[in-house]
């Protein structure tokens, strides 16, 4: 039986000690990696969900300044006094007033999706954290993509 030092034992639990730690930096940096990752790629889908929210919007402004100028025309046509179209007049306006009403309820959401941007990056932080969350435990569990 060999017989061991304090000095060679001491030798050995810091080379054990200097392996963990260095077991334990790749493991931090390749989960940074990942995280790294899944920041960039929510950072991506949201600059895409508001890129793809513009022409919705612009759409929506479009679409109520041509309700308004509509309105305007049928206001011009129910002011002739030679024909009789109440009846019509009354079933467009009414049919004008219900389009506005949703035009206006979805320009309000959209607006207030643009002015709160913080509700979609909380989405997207929510789905990140999910994301990690379920890598870690991968991870935990020694399971590999």
């Amino acid at each position: 039986m060999q017989h061991r030092t304090l000095g060679h034992t001491t030798k050995n639990l810091i080379l054990a000690l200097l392996n963990a730690s260095l077991i334990l930096l790749a493991l931090c940096l390749w989960l940074a990696w990942k995280l790294n990752g899944a920041i960039s790629s929510t950072a991506s889908t949201i600059v895409q969900s508001a890129a793809s929210l513009e022409p919705l919007r612009q759409e929506l402004r479009a679409t109520t300044a041509e309700l308004v100028s509509l309105r305007e025309n049928l206001n011009e046509i129910s002011g002739n006094p030679w024909e009789d179209h109440s009846v019509t007049i009354y079933s467009i306006q009414a049919r004008v007033d219900a389009l506005e009403t949703r035009t206006s309820k979805v320009l309000t959401k959209a607006e207030n999706t643009f002015s709160r941007p913080e509700v979609l990056i909380d989405y997207a932080i929510d789905q990140m954290s999910s994301t990690v969350k379920v890598g870690v435990q991968g991870v935990l569990r020694c399971q590999w993509d």
